[in-house]
């Protein structure tokens, strides 16, 4: 993308390159890099996962629990270890690195809920859901803004980037990098 300049408000990573200004924003470029990685272990069944100390209680309800079983596979190749607990309680035991112990009730609590809508569309429900888990996983998981990065984070994270399938749209659909060209630069300052 340009030569490192460096971070701005612990929010941007700064570049430059023969044709002006290079701004990657740092939350999005992470969440892009950890969607197409989940996304790939979905594929291949393997995700590492690391057990709680305390496994998490989540009460939501019959409709949601009866959907657990459609699922846990799906969740295991995230990472994700889920099981019925009850009538309307599932436990979660393990969770994948990307997601901080206190994010995965919500987490689960999204994926389980699609399930239930995408329950008369089995054919549909493991490709959205694969999408959706990997999408709700890096959002949840990426780094966020008002975060130092060191500047060789900064170039691994940019060196990541480059590698996924699209480096200029997060998930969502919101853009990674903005341009701005030199001219239009001298422009917006009165110099053109």
């Amino acid at each position: 993308f340009g030569r490192l300049i460096g971070q701005y408000r612990d929010s941007f990573i700064l570049l430059e390159d023969d044709h002006g200004l290079v701004i990657v924003d740092q939350h999005v470029a992470h969440e892009r890099v950890l969607y197409d990685r989940i996304l790939r272990r979905l594929e291949e069944g393997e995700a590492p996962s690391q057990g709680l100390l305390t496994p998490r209680l989540l009460e939501l309800g019959e409709a949601m629990t009866a959907a657990v079983p459609v699922v846990e596979d799906l969740l295991r190749r995230a990472g994700i270890e889920a099981e019925v607990f009850g009538p309307d309680t599932i436990k979660v035991s393990s969770v994948p690195p990307e997601l901080e112990p206190e994010a995965v009730d919500q987490v689960v609590e999204e994926i389980l809920d699609r399930a239930t809508a995408l329950d008369g569309v089995p054919e549909r429900a493991v490709e959205e859901l694969s999408e959706e888990i990997a999408a709700s996983l890096s959002c949840r998981g990426a780094i966020k803004v008002n975060r130092e990065l060191s500047r060789p984070e900064q170039q691994a994270l940019l060196e990541d980037l480059v590698t996924t399938d699209n480096p200029y749209r997060c998930p969502h659909g919101r853009p990674i990098i903005l341009r701005l060209s030199q001219e239009e630069m001298e422009r917006l300052l009165g110099r053109r």
